[in-house]
């Protein structure tokens, strides 16, 4: 049980340093101020997440935990920080309107 607990928080620091570089795409494509850029962004921080899933898949064999306890950890990191991080991008982009493209007061 130790084991699988200790594989879900190296899952979890991965996934939360994936989230951490997917925050950075995200802001990036934010300040382009197009929506262009944002879904850009939306595909690749995709193809990041899977890229991250596919390297805790592929170094099971390698590691000397649980693989079902590091991919679900892997996983909940990704989503939990992730979650966290695009909530507080939001709410700075909500402070000022005028530099979000998708307005939330109609202005576009």
């Amino acid at each position: 049980m130790e084991m699988y607990l200790l594989a879900g928080g190296v899952g979890f620091v991965f996934g939360a340093l994936v989230s951490f570089a997917n925050a950075q795409i995200t802001r990036h494509s934010v300040r382009k101020n197009s929506a262009n850029a944002i879904m850009a962004a939306s595909i690749l921080r995709m193809l990041v997440n899977i890229a991250a899933l596919a390297v805790v898949y592929f170094t099971r064999n390698l590691l000397p935990l649980p693989f079902y306890g590091t991919i679900v950890g892997t996983a909940v990191g990704l989503s939990l920080v992730g979650i966290l991080l695009n909530l507080k991008l939001s709410k700075e982009q909500l402070k000022d309107p005028r530099n979000n493209p998708e307005s939330t007061d109609g202005r576009n």
